[in-house]
Order: C-alpha cells, then sequence, then structure tokens
C-alpha cells in the first residue's frame, strides 16, 4: 500500500483529471535564498529523473503509476492513447515528459501519440515566472494539433510530469478539444506542488 495523497484536478477542459501525490512533503527556506526540499515518494523520483539524470529510474516510476491506475482510476481501461505536454526546454536532449509518457503506455497498452500536438510558439522556462496572467500570455496560442484524425472520438489521457498552475495544461487541453473533436479528454500529473503548505 502507498501513502500517496491523490489530488483532484477539476476544470471544464476535462472530464477528468489526477496528480497522484504531492511534489514535496516540506520545503525549507535557507539563508541563501534556496530551499530545502523533502520530497515525497514520487516527487523524489522525478527529482533523480529531472535533475539528476536518473533514467533507470523511468520504468520504477511508470509501474508504480500504472499499477496505481489501474487499481484507482476506472476510466484507464477504456484510454485510446496518450499525449504528452510538450516541453518547454526543446533544446534538453533528454526529455522526461516524453520519456515517461512512453514507458506508461508500454505498461497500459495504450498509444503514445508524441507527436500528435506540437509547439508552434517558443516560450520561456514558466517556472521562473510567478504572475499567472503572463503566464496564460506566453502560452496563448502556443500548441497546434497535427494529426486530428487520430484523436477524434477517442477518450484520451494528457500527460504531464508536475502540476503547478495549470495553466500550460488548460492551454493545451483547449487545443485538443477544439481542434481533435475528443470524445473526452482526462488528464494525469504525477506530483503536484503546492504553496506555502497549501495546493495551487
Amino acid at each position: 500500500m502507498n501513502s500517496w495523497k491523490t489530488i483532484f484536478l477539476k476544470d471544464e477542459n476535462w472530464k477528468g483529471g489526477w496528480s497522484l501525490d504531492e511534489h514535496t512533503t516540506e520545503s525549507r527556506l535557507l539563508p541563501d535564498g534556496s530551499f530545502d526540499n523533502k520530497y515525497s515518494e514520487l516527487g523524489g523520483l522525478l527529482y533523480q529523473i529531472k535533475y539528476q539524470n536518473k533514467k533507470d529510474k523511468i520504468k520504477n516510476i511508470a509501474k508504480k503509476v500504472c499499477d496505481y491506475m489501474k487499481k484507482n482510476i476506472m476510466v484507464t481501461k477504456y484510454l485510446s492513447g496518450i499525449i504528452p505536454t510538450p516541453p518547454s526546454n526543446t533544446n534538453r536532449e533528454f526529455q522526461p515528459v516524453l520519456s515517461i509518457a512512453e514507458e506508461i503506455s508500454k505498461e497500459l497498452g495504450i498509444q503514445y501519440m508524441k507527436d500528435c500536438l506540437i509547439k508552434i510558439k517558443k516560450t520561456p522556462l514558466m517556472k521562473g515566472i510567478n504572475n499567472s496572467e503572463e503566464k496564460q500570455k506566453i502560452i496563448e496560442g502556443a500548441f497546434k494539433l497535427k494529426n486530428a484524425n487520430l484523436i477524434k472520438n477517442k477518450k484520451i489521457l494528457l500527460f504531464d510530469d508536475i502540476y503547478e498552475t495549470g495553466i500550460t495544461l488548460r492551454e493545451v487541453a483547449k487545443t485538443l478539444k477544439k481542434e481533435g473533436l475528443i470524445q473526452n479528454l482526462y488528464v494525469l500529473t504525477i506530483t503536484k506542488t503546492r504553496s506555502k503548505g497549501v495546493y495551487q
């Protein structure tokens, strides 16, 4: 049994959404302005994959995620495919979001739709931008659907590794719904960040 604190992500742009755990359990501000973070189980695995380049952890985290989904998220067996959120930093050689999404697709036996959605507008890393309105302006119109017929009338899972404000996911979801004529769209992120101990 795991001790994950699953958070339901409610939004008009998708039928159902889940973050499987909080990203950190504690964050302490240090004198130099950095943070001493204590990570949840899944948050720790993500940190190792994203910032320590530990690719060997990808299968581990994907299996944990899929085992949980099969037991707790009833729509899982009806999904036709998974679409990863296009990464902000396209120059990065190793893209954790894409690699984890691909592994999840294998575990669930659903199609990996990496090339279904493309980013048509270059954007800065959103992590360092605190103003929500500014983020919204930056991300608006940044995505385009490439193969609409691939997802038409299907149940699709939109995947990202970490949920922060949800602005990027909402913009992607709007694009998929408007251009793709999806039957149902669901959202999954592995973890969700906290703000002063409260979910954003």
